[in-house]
């Protein structure tokens, strides 16, 4: 029990510092304001977890629609998640799809949810979002890979 608990105690110290190194970096990057986001979802965790899900981008005075998966590492719980926000440095629809990583921090206790995450893709597109309307229980940092495919 005691090597699974400082296993446990490694694993969440290393997930903290890879946010805190992530956050920091993304927080340097120059954000232009491109259009705004929502994802609906589910999202699972046990240590690893996995997400899926799909959303809408409005970009220029249009809707564009997208699914996302992903998995990575770091926190407990099952949530059906609502996440709204920003993109930013996106002059082209075509920079949006692509493997976005992630640094997430947050809690879900039934209805009652605060998280936010900022991820960003290979194109320099980044997107700012927050927990709005998610319910289920989950809590904890991690970090994880999204990837995103435009809707035909």
């Amino acid at each position: 029990m005691r090597i699974l608990q400082s296993g446990l105690k490694t694993v969440i110290a290393t997930l903290a510092l890879m946010v805190g190194l992530t956050g920091t970096a993304l927080a340097a990057e120059e954000k232009v304001f491109a259009g705004t986001i929502e994802i609906t979802g589910t999202q699972f965790a046990f240590i690893a977890s996995g997400k899926m899900g799909s959303g809408v981008v409005k970009f220029q005075g249009e809707d564009y629609y997208f699914d996302a998966a992903g998995i990575g590492a770091g926190g407990v719980g099952l949530q059906k998640v609502r996440l709204v926000g920003a993109v930013y440095n996106m002059t082209d629809i075509s920079q949006f799809p692509g493997t976005y990583t992630e640094a997430r921090i947050g809690a879900t206790v039934g209805k009652k949810s605060k998280g936010m995450m900022t991820l960003s893709n290979a194109n320099g597109v980044i997107m700012d979002l927050k927990s709005s309307g998610s319910v289920g229980l989950s809590v904890g940092p991690g970090v994880d890979g999204v990837n995103i495919q435009m809707r035909q």
